[in-house]
């Protein structure tokens, strides 16, 4: 379970997005090779000033409200078979036997009892450049049918979340960008 630095008994979890063309949290988009970093989802952040950035130039900052509790993804395993099975079902997949053949090599060296991270998944199709038209969207379905919410990525004094479970939002709404301020850092226990 995710609690906010200290509170106890948190309901929710207070994010902000920055964006140019907010559309709501409905669904998770097509991307495009350069919004993969990290994977296919909506992206949240702790601070006020990065979610500032994205939206400059006319962009909306939003402060979203996550449900709790959120499965996350560094927890998760799933069954190697399941990660291949998803693969092989992927239209027009390009480097399909390379990410199947490193699956394997994986599962086999990495694996607990035919048990995967499904983080090898994400990071292959990522390493790949294989994120694009509808595989972004298919990463995130999989994901959370393999019991997955988000990602969380902590690096330079903010938390980012990677949602790839646009359920998870209770509500969203857009902030002034003077008025909005940091959330509290991420941490789980």
């Amino acid at each position: 379970m995710a609690l906010l630095s200290g509170l106890l008994g948190v309901k929710t979890l207070v994010l902000l997005h920055g964006s140019q063309d907010w559309e709501g949290p409905g669904r998770i988009r097509q991307a495009k090779r350069t919004s993969t970093v990290h994977g296919p989802g909506l992206y949240l952040t702790t601070s006020a000033a990065t979610a500032r950035k994205y939206a400059k130039g006319g962009g909306s900052v939003i402060r979203v409200e996550l449900e709790l509790p959120i499965r996350w993804l560094m927890f998760a395993k799933i069954p190697t078979t399941d990660a291949e099975r998803f693969v092989r079902t992927l239209p027009r997949l390009g480097k399909r036997k390379e990410i199947l053949a490193d699956i394997q090599r994986i599962g086999e060296r990495d694996g607990d009892r035919g048990q995967l991270w499904p983080g090898v998944v994400l990071n292959l199709m990522i390493n790949y450049g294989v994120l694009t038209s509808t595989h972004g969207p298919a990463i995130a379905e999989f994901m959370v049918a393999s019991g997955v919410d988000a990602d969380l990525i902590q690096q330079s004094g903010e938390d980012w979340v990677l949602l790839f479970n646009p359920l998870k939002v209770i509500a969203h709404r857009k902030v002034p960008a003077g008025e909005a301020v940091d959330s509290p850092r991420i941490r789980i226990s």
